[in-house]
């Protein structure tokens, strides 16, 4: 069984753990190995000996080895980097530990922000990895108290776990109205939140919108731009 980490924000770690997130879509990366060009449109596989060959429909191909492609997704695009159906996500969220130095016990507490849910760890089982290496981010987090950025959360900390349930392949204007439930949408309204059910398909999608490129149009994979995502579902683990 594969386990793989996935990075989520604040918010978003908040609804993952009420629930009501159940679905991330997360960038599809296209290689530069190839005789890759552009990939903008739908396209087409065909096999060759040693390759399998992507047409667009505007003429474009992609010809790449074929062991770099999975075959059996349904809509034939890259095989997805956090796993396929079964496989595990850890999640990494934004943390701190509380202690610049150990307590009597030789334990430090880390807090996560999503909630403010306090754990105790052993410092020892924390402070190096399964190659024994030190890790620099947990001294830094007991140096400074200040919040760590997700990334450097190590497994060992993670506190969320889910099982995938469903991998596909689409352009991320194609979220559905069910999707944005599953995506965890709901707005406010002073101080009430309106349950995504109340909202019309138009509204999801804007605040869809909204929030994908809050995350992702700095980076060049804004909405306007009709990326391809890898729409990935999960479910929590069950112990």
């Amino acid at each position: 069984m594969t386990e793989r980490p996935i990075i989520f924000s604040t918010p978003m770690v908040k609804a993952v753990l009420d629930e009501s997130k159940t679905m991330t879509r997360r960038i599809v990366r296209f290689p530069k190995w190839g005789t890759y060009q552009s990939v903008e449109s739908d396209w087409d596989i065909t096999a060759k000996r040693d390759t399998l060959q992507l047409t667009a429909k505007d003429g474009i191909v992609f010809e790449v080895p074929s062991g770099k492609l999975s075959s059996a997704m349904q809509d034939k695009i890259l095989r997805c980097p956090y796993g396929q159906v079964g496989g595990r996500l850890w999640v990494r969220e934004t943390w701190r530990i509380l202690d610049n130095t150990m307590l009597l016990d030789d334990m430090v507490r880390v807090e996560y922000k999503a909630d403010g849910q306090i754990i105790k760890r052993r410092y020892g089982d924390i402070a190096w990895n399964e190659m024994g290496i030190r890790l620099p981010a947990i001294q830094t987090a007991m140096e400074t108290g200040k919040w760590m950025p997700s990334i450097h959360l190590p497994h060992i900390l993670s506190r969320i776990d889910r099982v995938i349930t469903e991998v596909r392949g689409e352009r991320v204007q194609d979220i559905s109205e069910e999707d944005c439930y599953k995506e965890g949408l709901g707005i406010s309204v002073g101080m009430m939140l309106v349950e995504p059910h109340w909202l019309t398909r138009d509204v999801l999608r804007r605040k869809f919108k909204d929030l994908w490129d809050s995350l992702n149009a700095k980076r060049g994979y804004g909405w306007s731009v009709n990326p391809w995502v890898f729409p990935i579902e999960f479910k929590m683990v069950t112990k």
